[in-house]
């Protein structure tokens, strides 16, 4: 439904309809999904340049990150927060929590995601021209490829972090 509304600049219509899913999986109690939800409608108000929305965005996801204080189910979340934090042009702050979800993921063996990880740091150290960790992330995440024979486009990896957390 959202991708629908996204597809057809409907960035309104599509944020709606985050929110509606925001609430039936706060509902329930279902951290990981509110948190992709905030994370897709930070890409959405990115792309609408909505600044206005995405001040209160940021504001909201902070006051709901912060209510959780479950260390098990904070550290599977690193990863959508670090791309929330990334798309709302928070940079630092995306590195700090790309960083915490190298732990996350290694604990699990998940190669995959850290293979991303590493790739979205790059992206990230890329534009804060820091290319000495440039260079060192996208060398981990080459060794991660080649080491556990992984493909280098790691397409469905939100799909597969979230069957792994279920």
């Amino acid at each position: 439904m959202t991708y629908a509304y996204f597809n057809e600049n409907n960035f309104t219509e599509a944020n709606k309809a985050h929110y509606q899913f925001i609430a039936l999986y706060k509902e329930i109690g279902e951290m990981y999904p509110v948190v992709l939800y905030y994370m897709y409608m930070s890409f959405v108000t990115n792309w609408a340049n909505d600044t206005e929305r995405m001040k209160q965005l940021k504001t909201e996801f902070a006051e709901f990150i912060s209510d959780i204080t479950d260390l098990e189910t904070l550290g599977s979340l690193y990863y959508p927060i670090a791309v929330f934090y990334q798309n709302s042009e928070q940079i630092r702050e995306s590195v700090g929590f790309f960083i915490k979800s190298i732990d996350y993921f290694e604990s699990q063996n998940n190669y995959g995601m850290l293979a991303e990880v590493y790739r979205q740091m790059g992206d990230l150290y890329s534009q804060l021209e820091m290319f000495n960790k440039l260079a060192e992330v996208l060398e981990k995440r080459l060794e991660l490829i080649q080491k556990h024979e992984l493909e280098p486009n790691y397409d469905n990896f939100f799909y597969d972090l979230y069957m792994g957390l279920s």
